[in-house]
């Protein structure tokens, strides 16, 4: 993890304060986190964008429900959930898995990034999610665990189980 525990709990509590630098600090050091999290779900640049500023946004209108001894991260990430499941809720019919991300610029990246989300449509939601966490964004199982407010053993378990879907998925897939 990029962020120290103590820094982030520091500028919460400043910010809880009032003090709009400290939430400016928070967002300029997790804003990258927290906008590749919901990329990798909803595949477009721009609603990554809007959904990142909203979690945000969110995060500093219920800064008084925050502990800034407690997880300020993984309340984040859960308010970045939420509104990812909203948003696919709602235009998922509307998103394609074959649009382009950034037309005039079709990168490899880019194509790679598509063929892991065709995949990961497939997995059941909170596999997803926990798939994400460790292989894309490159979390440890103890990170992942603060993040989930899940214990390591229990990200481990969740961890084997996804695995094994998305083995039996792509073996499913490449056999037929």
């Amino acid at each position: 993890m990029e962020e120290n525990k103590e820094q982030i709990s520091r500028l919460t509590a400043d910010m809880k304060k009032g003090d709009e630098e400290s939430f400016r600090k928070l967002f300029e050091t997790l804003k990258t986190r927290i906008y590749r999290y919901i990329y990798r779900y909803v595949g477009n640049k721009f609603e990554a964008e809007d959904l990142t500023i909203e979690a945000f946004t969110r995060f500093y209108e219920n800064r008084e429900k925050v502990d800034p001894q407690g997880n300020v991260i993984s309340y984040i990430y859960s308010i970045s959930h939420n509104l990812v499941v909203d948003y696919l809720r709602r235009y998922k019919s509307t998103v394609s898995l074959d649009e382009d991300i950034d037309p005039g610029t079709v990168l490899n990246e880019e194509k790679e990034d598509r063929k892991v989300k065709e995949v990961l449509e497939i997995l059941p939601e909170k596999d997803r999610e926990y798939i994400i966490l460790k292989y894309l964004e490159k979390y440890s199982n103890e990170e992942i665990g603060e993040i989930k407010n899940k214990s390591v053993d229990s990200v481990k378990g969740i961890l084997k189980r996804a695995r094994k879907k998305l083995l039996d998925i792509l073996e499913y897939n490449f056999n037929n």
